[in-house]
């Protein structure tokens, strides 16, 4: 019988650690895409302030692009995630495996969306200050 229980954790810490490398995987996605696209459009960000767009303006333009990303993203991530659970649990119970039922993590699925949030905010925080720290008329200079 004891064979079986250090059979069930060593199941949920595998079951955690593929959990935690898909996280990691898609923070790593998120921040590659957010410093991407701030570091492209340097040139433009800073043609916008040459004309009037004041620092506080590019930032929230900057973060409410980075957020559009994240809601895009956690909105198929829910309704795939959501049709695939469901999908794979039918499976199974059509496989004779009855002791199987579905309830949706919400919880969770809330804690990682605030994680989510707070890490693409963080991300692009430095960012956006480590492109502002070159002058206005170097960003301007740069050749495309």
């Amino acid at each position: 019988m004891k064979i079986a229980i250090c059979d069930d954790r060593e199941d949920d810490r595998n079951a955690l650690g593929v959990t935690l490398f898909l996280l990691l995987f898609s923070i790593i996605t998120f921040a590659s895409t957010i410093i991407t696209n701030i570091a492209t459009r340097k040139r433009e960000y800073a043609m916008l302030q040459s004309i009037g767009m004041t620092r506080k303006q590019t930032w929230l333009m900057v973060l409410c692009e980075s957020y559009l990303l994240v809601i895009g993203s956690l909105t198929i991530t829910l309704i795939l995630g959501f049709l695939l659970d469901r999908t794979m649990i039918q499976i199974l119970v059509n496989a004779g495996v009855f002791f199987l039922s579905y309830t949706f993590p919400l919880v969770l699925f809330v804690l990682y969306c605030f994680a989510i949030l707070l890490i693409v905010l963080a991300i692009t925080f430095f960012a956006f200050h480590t492109m502002q720290k070159v002058s206005l008329v170097e960003r301007l200079r740069i050749a495309d």
